[in-house]
């Protein structure tokens, strides 16, 4: 039996789903692409936790883990925050933006679905990265962190550039 607090993710899949319909009937009557992006950032928060609430009611398996590794680490806010760069930003840089991060979550989510498990002998069957044998013997964890640092920095160092653009003198 797992300790209580495994099983919050269920209340919290319980929540995004009220959180995506009203999001949605939102985004219907606005027809807004920061509201666009919400709903897709909710949507994705669900399925990750509804992949944290099937590992807490049925254990640890292998689709589950890719799944929840693509929405919940590869997806994780990027919506939720693309989101807000259409709310704030330049039409243009929030498409250019989107293109680039979406190209490389599709990459990314490819080569979760295709890399082989490796389980290392001490694992205790939680929902991590480890298990991917890419990540241990090709990439390794700390080089795959430095590049996903390096364009969230870019990202941000944009971001900013493009608000101080629109701030008054």
């Amino acid at each position: 039996m797992q300790p209580i607090v495994a099983y919050i993710p269920i209340f919290t899949t319980v929540f995004a789903i009220y959180f995506i319909v009203e999001i949605t009937r939102h985004y219907k009557k606005r027809n807004t692409s920061y509201l666009l992006w919400w709903s897709i950032g909710v949507f994705a928060f669900g399925l990750g936790t509804f992949a944290e609430s099937i590992h807490a009611l049925f254990g640890w398996n292998e689709v589950n883990v890719r799944l929840w590794y693509i929405v919940g680490a590869l997806l994780g806010g990027f919506p939720l925050a693309q989101g807000s760069v259409y709310l704030l930003m330049s039409r243009w840089f929030a498409h250019v933006s989107s293109v680039f991060f979406i190209v490389l979550i599709l990459v990314a989510s490819y080569y979760v679905t295709q890399t082989p498990f490796e389980v290392p002998l001490d694992f205790d069957y939680q929902l991590t990265g480890r298990v991917f044998k890419v990540l241990q013997n090709i990439m390794g964890v700390k080089i795959k962190k430095l590049i996903l640092k390096v364009i969230f920095l870019l990202h941000l160092v944009l971001y900013f550039q493009e608000l101080e653009a629109h701030l008054p003198d």
